[in-house]
């Protein structure tokens, strides 16, 4: 870590930003991730404060996971995602715990 301030920080970043704006970071991820980071998005995306580029980048992210979800023939995780925008579908903590566990990998469930 440094010392620079956060102004300083903020302006290198942003410097390194522009440095590399054509460089992309590709992830592999399986469906079970996938469906996690949809819920941490749609969760942000619910904060009132949440708004401009880092609301719009989380939005085409939700997005384009629910249409990769429809070309992919998988209605019920379709349907998970748009509920996933409705707080009238929010739980408890732990109160689907064992019927979420079904979207773990298969591998992940031992």
């Amino acid at each position: 870590m440094t010392e620079k301030t956060d102004t300083e920080l903020l302006t290198t970043a942003g410097e390194e930003v522009q440095r590399i704006a054509l460089a992309r970071l590709e992830l592999l991820l399986d469906p079970s991730t996938v469906m996690t980071l949809v819920g941490l998005v749609q969760l942000a995306l619910r904060h009132p404060q949440n708004a401009g580029a880092a609301a719009a980048g989380g939005r085409e992210f939700v997005d384009g996971v629910r249409e990769w979800f429809e070309f992919l023939e998988c209605p019920a995780l379709v349907e998970l995602v748009c509920r996933g925008e409705s707080p009238s579908h929010d739980v408890e903590p732990g109160e689907l715990s064992a019927d979420m566990a079904r979207l773990a990998p298969i591998d992940a469930r031992d």
